[in-house]
């Protein structure tokens, strides 16, 4: 408790000494300039590069990709540039290189959660970033550390902190975040018909799944390896392969079931088995309407629920 006051009164006397004053004001009203300018800005560079982009469906694609980075990217550039003119002409640069230490962390985690397509996960890895990115910024991040290492308790002949507890959490979540990656990219290439890219990914994504037990991550891994094997003209074995998974001794969840139901049907599809597709087709059909129900209970027990806490 004493090292988070210390910790609160040297961050107080930071922004005594950094931020409140005129120097530093000055700096924070040109970085809101720079915002504003950077927004429009960004605007114009997206109308000029969508047109460009419409000439062909890979610089659409690319366009989609770097679409989130205009913003902080030209942000990012008007801070260097004023940094580089304000050592020139003999002017105080702090909050500028803070500014800019920002915008490069934005920038860092709008490209590492465009590869994450479940937008809670998203928002946590983005959220971690930010927290960690402003602690190391503001010279916070080390004596934090510091504290969560002397919060420990004695398991046996082993003394875990609370700093181990938050590195092992973070360390899970960093190998989740690369597998989901590596899935999203696996699934654009089997998409693309690039197989030969695929594999490689499509092996180091199996091996991160299965070696840490991420058992929701290891059953689409390998109904990806059963799409490649169905794409390189074994339907039958991936067929097999899918099978196996739909209908293994513990039942996957409602959205895995529904994805290996949806690559049955079009391996069966593919392969003109089409009693097989129907049927598959007809239970991916019956899944949808039970998740479509099931969602509709959810939303009228938050209505009953609410209407109790108003009361």
């Amino acid at each position: 408790m004493e090292k988070l006051q210390q910790m609160a009164s040297d961050f107080w006397i930071w922004l005594q000494v950094q931020v409140l004053i005129p120097d530093a004001l000055v700096q924070i009203v040109l970085v809101i300039g720079f915002a504003v300018i950077a927004h429009f800005a960004a605007k114009l560079i997206n109308r000029k590069i969508t047109a460009i982009s419409q000439r062909g469906k890979l610089l659409s694609k690319i366009e989609d990709f770097i679409d989130p980075l205009y913003f902080p990217a030209v942000l990012l550039i008007f801070f260097i540039i004023a940094q580089v003119a304000g050592r020139l002409l003999g002017y105080p640069v702090e909050v500028l290189i803070i500014a800019g230490n920002l915008a490069t962390a934005w920038i860092v985690i709008r490209l590492l959660t465009r590869f994450i397509t479940n937008q809670q996960l998203a928002r946590t890895v983005a959220l971690l970033i930010w927290v960690i990115a402003a602690l190391n910024i503001f010279n916070l991040l080390e004596p934090l550390i510091q504290i969560l290492e002397s919060a420990a308790i004695q398991i046996g002949d082993t003394t875990v902190s609370a700093y181990n507890i938050i590195w092992g959490l973070l360390t899970l979540i960093f190998f989740i975040w690369v597998a989901v990656a590596l899935s999203n990219l696996v699934n654009a290439l089997l998409a693309g018909d690039l197989l030969d890219d695929a594999m490689p990914l499509l092996n180091e994504f199996g091996h991160i799944a299965h070696d840490n037990a991420y058992r929701s991550l290891a059953i689409e891994a390998d109904a990806q390896r059963a799409v490649f094997l169905g794409r390189k003209g074994s339907p039958l074995q991936a067929a097999q392969m899918l099978e196996a998974l739909l209908h293994a001794s513990s039942e996957p969840p409602p959205q895995l079931r529904r994805l290996l139901l949806r690559s049955l049907y079009e391996t069966y599809k593919a392969s003109a088995q089409y009693r097989q597709a129907l049927a598959s087709l007809e239970e991916l059909v019956a899944l949808d309407r039970q998740i479509a129900r099931d969602n509709l209970v959810l939303q009228t027990e938050v209505i009953l629920i609410r209407d109790q806490v108003e009361q």
